[in-house]
């Protein structure tokens, strides 16, 4: 570990979940989508079989590329927004495990289970560890959600899900100054970016 480099600390992780108008197709971050997470977690797998044609060679060489497989899990505590009708931060998050949300009186907000997917829509989640690398993930579905209450412990939330797909975003340095909307990076970082990576150029947080 370089003295001198930026590292990816579990302490400065930060989370963001915004809900999607059309299914599948990414979020950029928002302020609004901030939320306070205990744990969070995201794994994607990417099927490559070996195919068996005839050949005059044991060793395999081709492959097919199956279907891709990522999940996530996040914990976090069970927060109210600490004003009166207004939803937690983890709402989006609640609203596809429910699929109903209700403002009872203007002082409470109540989820009501439902089995409509277009009610219970889909989201964007963006997951960023200080700085050096982040994942965004399209498509996300809630597929369990829990309630942990025991003794005199904190109430926790834990939500767990799948995605249709994973982009990974990694940090490189500009290879020079950009021009217009063109930018180029140190080529031996290519493989740090994905297609549909969110990039920011130093301090800019426009997108």
């Amino acid at each position: 570990m370089g003295i001198s480099q930026l590292h990816a600390l579990g302490r400065t992780q930060r989370v963001y979940v915004d809900r999607e108008t059309t299914f599948g197709t990414f979020i950029t971050p928002t302020a609004t989508g901030a939320v306070k997470v205990l744990k969070f977690d995201s794994k994607s797998t990417q099927e490559r079989r070996n195919r068996m044609d005839a050949n005059i060679t044991s060793s395999y060489i081709s492959r097919i590329t199956g279907k891709r497989t990522t999940t996530f899990s996040l914990e976090t505590y069970s927060l109210p927004s600490g004003a009166a009708g207004t939803a937690p931060d983890v709402d989006d998050l609640l609203l596809n495990a429910f699929g109903v949300r209700t403002i009872v009186g203007g002082t409470s907000v109540a989820y009501t289970p439902t089995d409509s997917q277009s009610a219970r829509g889909s989201f964007s989640m963006t997951h960023i560890a200080d700085d050096v690398v982040s994942r965004g993930l399209t498509g996300c579905l809630i597929d369990t959600f829990k309630i942990n209450a025991s003794g005199t412990d904190e109430t926790k939330l834990s939500f767990e899900g799948s995605a249709v797909d994973s982009i990974h975003t990694g940090r490189s340095t500009l290879f020079g100054a950009s021009s217009g909307q063109d930018i180029t990076v140190v080529s031996t970082d290519a493989d740090n970016f994905e297609v549909g990576s969110i990039l920011q150029i130093g301090t800019s947080t426009n997108s």
